[in-house]
């Protein structure tokens, strides 16, 4: 499954490897038992499959996608995430929930990469929002998570950073098989 469009596919990977990048970073902050490694290089892989494809994208400076045949709904679906997520997390430290701040920015988050799918025209996307919301979901579901002391950026990084990385190199994947590189 790749995009319609060549360079809407490099895109996602360098797209989706940065997320990757910045949950594995702030899931760093307070890593879960023996996940630390894990989490390093997978920020690590996040960062080459970012800096490679969106080098490959700066070269395809002539070719437009769907951020620039769309800026209107893409940078508005940007503005809408960044502002939930602030209000989000606005409103959990007010509350004096600040442990709750990485899920539910991964919530939000997962809006976006729905989104995505559609300003794409690339199914794929919404297949990841499925699956990240079902992970988290999952991790919302043990005990340990919900009742814990310390915050759920550790975990939430390590759910995010892994599904989208895993999507990144699926994406880098149909790029190559489609193109021959």
């Amino acid at each position: 499954m790749v995009a319609p469009h060549p360079v809407d596919q490099v895109f996602s990977v360098a797209w989706f490897g940065l997320l990757a990048l910045v949950w594995f970073l702030w899931g760093l902050t307070s890593p879960p038992p023996r996940t630390r490694v894990w989490m390093v290089l997978g920020a690590v892989a996040s960062l080459a499959l970012t800096c490679y494809f969106g080098y490959d994208l700066l070269l395809r400076g002539d070719e437009s996608g769907a951020h620039v045949r769309n800026p209107v709904w893409f940078w508005g679906l940007l503005v809408v995430e960044v502002a939930a997520a602030t209000l989000v997390v606005r409103h959990l430290r007010r509350g004096g929930h600040d442990r709750w701040v990485a899920f539910w920015v991964g919530m939000v988050a997962t809006v976006h990469v729905f989104g995505l799918s559609f300003l794409l025209d690339y199914p794929a996307p919404a297949v990841l929002a499925l699956i990240l919301v079902v992970g988290l979901d999952a991790l919302f579901d043990k005990p340990w998570f919900r009742t814990g002391e310390t915050t759920t950026s550790g975990h939430v990084g390590l759910v995010m950073g892994a599904c989208l990385l895993g999507f990144a190199i699926f994406a880098a994947v149909g790029h190559v098989g489609v193109t021959g590189g």
